[in-house]
């Protein structure tokens, strides 16, 4: 009975250590990423014929930004195409925009198997491409594009990527 309350005990400890942590890491992200109160929002087209680059997006709950995120970029053009690099292949799909509403349908890519560490490539890839397909609304502060889903969530942060 006393090494199941010390089992009980330890798991019970290892979640909330856990979930501490996550919170933490999440929230210092969160921090870095929330625009100031003054910020401009983008009304007048902003968004649009600016090549961005993935700076970090959410996966199973935590932000991931890593060697591969770097390379995924987008760009909104005039009408509504938008296209870009997610990693591995070029990908090209619709967007509707109204206001700070936002949404992406019809993601089309090009079946390039990546060669140098595939299984990092292809898994960000993937991810970036589920969540582009989730994207509600946006907003442009600075010099950092935020894409937000339908609860509110950031779920991609871009830079804009100098010339």
């Amino acid at each position: 009975m006393k090494q199941y309350k010390n089992n009980i005990l330890f798991v019970f400890s290892f979640i909330l250590l856990m979930s501490v942590t996550g919170c933490a890491i999440e929230s210092e992200f969160d921090r870095k990423i929330i625009p100031p109160a003054n910020a401009k929002q983008d009304t007048s087209g902003v968004l649009r014929e600016v090549q961005w680059q993935l700076e970090a997006f959410k996966y199973q709950g935590d932000w991931v930004s890593n060697f591969e995120t770097e390379r995924i970029s987008i760009i909104f053009k005039r009408g509504i195409q938008v296209n870009g690099f997610s990693g591995c292949n070029i990908f090209s799909a619709e967007y509707k925009k109204t206001d700070n509403l936002l949404s992406v349908s019809s993601v089309l890519t090009t079946r390039k198997m990546c060669q140098s560490r595939s299984d990092i490539v292809m898994q960000t890839e993937a991810n970036f491409l589920a969540n582009i397909k989730k994207v509600a609304t946006y907003t442009v502060s600075h010099e950092t594009l935020i894409l937000f889903n339908e609860l509110g969530k950031r779920i991609l942060v871009f830079k804009r990527k100098e010339k």
